[in-house]
């Protein structure tokens, strides 16, 4: 029966449609779809015989005929999301639903070498083998990394605070060694697919993850679709500009928002204004910094970077909804409230409530948003798993 379908360019889109809204009739795919009735009822029966659907109860309180909801079953397969970051990384598996089965944690020195290639290899194969009993089949794995990738290709091209890892074919590298697809981007990428995927975005299309860690990126989503760019670098937001004579990046440039907002940045000023402190904790350094004149100093250089920061990203991109991704800010909210007035000021022609501004724990998406990823390249007009039913 599979093989005499022929609506197949129809199946990633009704399931994008179902995945975010969450449920679907079979009128309202049409209407989604442009397509007819009939087109609709049959391609829904057939992902139902596929086992990918399922009937989830019905809607309709009038006296008519009840149409019957149906929605992605996630026990049709698993993902696994693979985190790198400075420090270590972290592997979990998650229901096609979104729902995390397992998580494993691994502090580790990241600076590249075979060894540490074949332990993520290692941990992932262990993690697909034993959800493969559990929970079917394995339909991807999305990695999260921080620094520039070739989305397309899977090569990473720079992760500045990871040696040796530039211009690594980890995609092909861990399919051979996993055997399942592997899809990779940049950690703000993720990010906001996380918020997109998550269903977040409260209904906006064109939306902003701006992550300020140790270095700084924006993950920047145009009509519901991540936007890459070229050189797929769309978004790379801390590489640009704040002061020509500023400190020293990373990337070679002086002044970069990198180098002026990030939390390197931050611990860099604290400790050649305020002498050299043992909080390398950035909570414990900005609650200390907050005891001195000159620790505020600092923090108020820092919050109007990252003003102009999303500044920026509000008059390049005009988002609907500003997602603003910090380690520390969320414990000081008097001072995100500064940002959001200093902002607002500076786009003065923007109603309030025509953007939001949300500040969103980093911690909380750090290790989910590999997931993210995955499900953004099954869900795609190209994917190879879902198309082919």
């Amino acid at each position: 029966m599979a093989s005499s379908f022929s609506n197949r360019s129809l199946v990633c889109p009704l399931l994008r449609e179902i995945y975010l809204a969450g449920h679907i009739t079979k009128p309202q795919a049409a209407q989604r779809l442009g397509v007819t009735a009939v087109t609709t009822h049959h391609l829904i029966n057939h992902l139902l015989e596929q086992g990918i659907l399922s009937q989830q109860g019905s809607t309709g309180n009038g006296p008519g005929r009840r149409a019957v909801c149906y929605s992605i079953r996630g026990e049709y397969g698993f993902l696994v999301s693979l985190d790198i970051h400075e420090g270590g990384f972290c592997i979990r598996a998650y229901s096609l639903s979104y729902k995390r089965l397992s998580e494993k944690r691994f502090a580790l020195d990241m600076t590249y070498s075979s060894q540490t290639l074949e332990k993520i290899a290692a941990e992932a194969c262990k993690t697909i083998q034993h959800h493969n009993i559990v929970h079917g089949r394995c339909l991807g794995l999305g990695v999260s990394l921080p620094g520039t990738t070739d989305h397309t290709t899977g090569v990473i091209y720079h992760l500045p605070r990871l040696a040796g890892w530039d211009y690594l074919p980890l995609k092909a590298l861990l399919e051979q060694q996993t055997g399942v697809s592997v899809f990779l981007d940049n950690d703000a990428n993720a990010m906001i697919l996380a918020k997109k995927w998550r269903k977040e975005l409260q209904g906006h299309r064109d939306a902003v993850y701006l992550s300020i860690t140790q270095g700084i990126g924006a993950g920047v989503l145009c009509d519901g679709h991540l936007a890459y760019g070229r050189h797929s670098n769309f978004g790379e937001i801390g590489h640009t500009t704040l002061q020509p004579n500023g400190p020293l990046c990373t990337c070679g440039n002086r002044g970069c928002v990198d180098a002026m907002a990030s939390d390197t940045a931050l611990l860099r000023e604290i400790s050649e204004r305020t002498g050299p402190t043992q909080h390398a904790d950035i909570h414990q350094a900005v609650s200390f910094a907050q005891e001195t004149a000159a620790g505020r100093d600092v923090l108020q250089f820092i919050c109007q970077n990252i003003i102009l920061c999303i500044d920026n990203i509000i008059k390049m991109y005009d988002p609907g909804i500003v997602f603003i991704g910090s380690t520390w800010l969320g414990d000081f909210p008097s001072l995100f409230d500064q940002i959001q007035e200093k902002v607002f000021a500076r786009a003065h022609w923007i109603r309030r409530n025509e953007l939001q501004l949300i500040l969103s724990n980093v911690s909380e998406f750090r290790y989910c948003s590999g997931c993210a990823v995955a499900l953004e390249n099954l869900f795609s007009d190209e994917s190879s798993v879902f198309s082919s039913l």
